[in-house]
């Protein structure tokens, strides 16, 4: 499922002043985080089809900009010529331009010596070539920044009749006589001043900052962050180029309102009607504009944007990684602002163990907590962004069935009944695969008529009729699915995002030469939670002559993903990579293809849905209890008989180890609350 990511960032005077003394370890002003923010939120993301846009909060002149926008415009400019130039000679040149522009008196109206003492030359510097190079930023300068009497007040000649060319005539002399005498008394009785020239700048810089009209897919708003450098990390120079880029347009006023009224009018657009979205809101949370705080809340409920909100406080009494429930009256004005814009989650949604797992203390109040946070280091705004990519961007299809499915089988394959001695290990993946979507897709019906057949039943009942050989995994799904009332489907990534979502493993499959797998096996043999990228197997560069006959198949089962990476389960056993799942970067490293697996409400019985009318809600809340209970269940080792908690142990899907005599036993039953500790821990990790 595509991703629509808003990002408000406050960039007033007064977040200036919040941050002070809290940033300067990073060697730098706050504002560098802001670009850390933006990088966090976009970074390793898994779909091209996925989109950003990030709004300023507080530039020059009170007002909102397009960040990305505006520092695309900035970094196109020519590389800085000062050295070579004196500021005299900038100035001349910016005479000479603003003359041609209209403003013929301009000299008249300001000294050079005034504006060295009000302007540095490298502002001078970056202006002039604005005007060289911008006809309308030239055409506004004039009309909209200089004051009147440094314009000219003469129109174009226009093409028409002779009546017309009298009139135009006449009122051209009329305007260059009126604005002469004009020109005359306003140069005769006052000339600018350093605060004139300084308004002036203000006005300027103010028509340079670029409304917030586009939205950037997050590879275009990956490069133009980087500076179209292919950068895994935002460097301390790139972050330095920046700051210089925006901090003269920055630290005016807070108009939050005005921002969001702006992040509305995006995720209003039709073409992101079917997006996820989230919206991220850096600030201190003292809007200077009006608003109605509740309109606005509601407003992005109806929309089902998720908003997370970040607030920056000087104060050392903070838990950075702390969520909360309910509002606190000592909280300054801004805290409880940012706490009700933010969004309230269900606990189910939150995958409250994986962020226990984290270092993570969180509120729950009525199964639900606040997506706000409280950060008064740059270090912790990496938490919130975390926070935010997870919540909004990570789904796992798994977890819930837990309660119902022993994943090992799934995992080791044991075929040694079933296939031929000189079958290859891959023979009858496709079977593993197919059985597996087919086994775990049947016990999402709660209550199913004639129970859930056994995953061994399922897979040789698969074999027995598509042989130990390799076969089409789709073609095998399109006609078992049939027996168990279920669908299948080919589908692309976002598709298949989107099947995860909703609960349901989906089928992956993926060809590669003999090399690649080599390739393959040795990097998850060294790396076993590493992410495979394709700067370990590039598949664009095969040869030309590698046909599809050169290429072996294998089929797995996509079972999550994050904003980091896909995360995938095997059959190879829980030996191999991380207890038998494998991580991508995203599909086109492998160049996947997804089949889903499903079934809809014309598949199911009247007595099924009857089952989940009445029932549905109370298995629901039930296993919203065990994800609660985790942190602070018991478990007895049946070994030692030591009692220890359920956090405390360690090992696979299949073998617990006991945090007290060490050794090792079975923990693969279906249900078993180890198995799910295990599985939640390897997702935050």
């Amino acid at each position: 499922m595509s991703t629509l990511i808003g990002i408000l960032l406050d960039v007033s005077a007064s977040m200036r002043e919040q941050a002070k003394g809290c940033f300067d370890e990073e060697g730098g002003e706050w504002a560098r985080s802001v670009f850390k923010v933006i990088d966090d939120l976009i970074k390793h993301d898994l779909s091209s089809n996925n989109h950003v846009f990030a709004i300023g909060v507080g530039g020059c002149g009170d007002q909102t900009f397009d960040i990305l926008k505006t520092v695309k415009q900035f970094q196109d400019r020519r590389p800085n010529e000062i050295a070579s130039q004196s500021y005299d000679e900038i100035l001349e040149k910016l005479f000479t331009v603003l003359e041609k522009g209209g403003a013929r008196t301009i000299r008249k109206w300001v000294q050079p010596e005034v504006i060295k003492n009000a302007v540095t030359i490298e502002m001078a510097d970056f202006m002039l070539y604005q005007l060289q190079t911008n006809a309308e930023f030239l055409e506004k300068f004039v009309k909209k920044c200089l004051p009147i009497s440094c314009r000219d007040w003469t129109s174009q000649s226009t093409k028409g009749s002779l009546k017309d060319w009298f009139f135009n005539k006449v009122a051209s002399e009329v305007c260059n006589f009126t604005q002469n005498i004009c020109t005359y008394t306003a140069t005769k009785v006052v000339t600018a001043k350093e605060e004139d020239v300084i308004e002036v700048e203000k006005r300027a810089k103010s028509c340079l900052l670029k409304p917030v009209e586009d939205v950037y897919s997050v590879h275009e708003a990956s490069k133009i962050v980087h500076g179209y450098v292919d950068e895994m990390d935002l460097t301390d120079e790139r972050l330095d180029e920046l700051m210089e880029l925006v901090e003269p347009f920055i630290y005016g006023r807070t108009p939050l309102y005005s921002s969001i009224e702006e992040a509305t009018k995006v995720f209003l657009k039709d073409q992101f009607s079917d997006n996820k979205k989230l919206l991220f809101v850096l600030s201190d949370g003292d809007p200077t504009d009006k608003g109605e705080l509740e309109k606005v809340s509601f407003g992005f409920k109806s929309l089902d944007v998720t908003i997370v909100t970040c607030f920056i406080t000087r104060s050392n009494d903070v838990e950075p990684k702390r969520l909360f429930s309910v509002e606190n009256s000592l909280w300054e004005d801004g805290a409880k602002f940012l706490f009700r814009l933010s969004s309230i989650v269900p606990t189910d949604r939150l995958y409250r163990s994986m962020f226990v797992k984290r270092g993570w203390n969180i509120d729950i109040s009525n199964n639900e907590t606040r997506l706000f946070i409280q950060v008064n280091h740059p270090d912790n705004i990496h938490n919130a962004c975390d926070l935010a990519k997870t919540v909004v961007c990570s789904r796992d299809a798994l977890s819930d069935l837990l309660v119902k499915v022993s994943l090992e089988s799934y995992i080791n394959k044991n075929t040694k009944d079933l296939v031929a001695s000189d079958q290859g290990d891959d023979a009858t993946c496709y079977a593993f695969v197919a059985a597996t979507v087919i086994h775990l897709s049947i016990h999402r019906i709660i209550g199913r008529e004639g129970g859930w057949p056994d995953f061994n039943i399922i897979l040789q009942n698969i074999i027995r009729c598509y042989g130990t050989e390799t076969a089409s995994t789709l073609n095998v799904l399109k006609h078992v699915c049939p027996e168990y009332r279920l669908q299948c489907r080919k589908i692309n990534i976002d598709g298949a995002m989107k099947a995860i979502t909703e609960k349901r493993p989906v089928v992956a499959t993926y060809r590669l030469t003999d090399d690649e797998r080599q390739m393959f096996s040795d990097f998850f043999y060294y790396n076993k939670r590493g992410i495979l990228s394709k700067e370990e197997i590039d598949i664009t560069k095969r040869s030309e002559r590698i046909t599809p006959a050169d290429l072996s198949g294998h089929a797995v089962v996509l079972t999550s993903f994050n904003a980091e990476c896909l995360r995938l389960m095997s059959s190879w056993g829980d030996e191999w990579a991380d207890d038998g799942f494998f991580r991508v970067k995203n599909a086109e490293v492998l160049d996947m293809q997804f089949i889903d697996v499903f079934w809809e409400s014309i598949d199911l019985t009247c007595s099924e849905e009857a089952y989940y009318k009445n029932h549905g809600k109370q298995i629901a809340q039930q296993l919203i209890e065990r994800y609660i209970g985790l942190q602070k269940a018991e478990y007895e080792c049946p070994l030692c008989k030591v009692i220890s908690l359920v956090t405390d142990f360690v090992g696979s899907l299949q073998e617990a180890i006991c945090p007290e005599c060490n050794e090792k036993f079975s923990c693969g039953d279906a249900g078993n609350i180890l198995a799910m500790n295990i599985y939640l821990t390897a997702l935050a990790s």
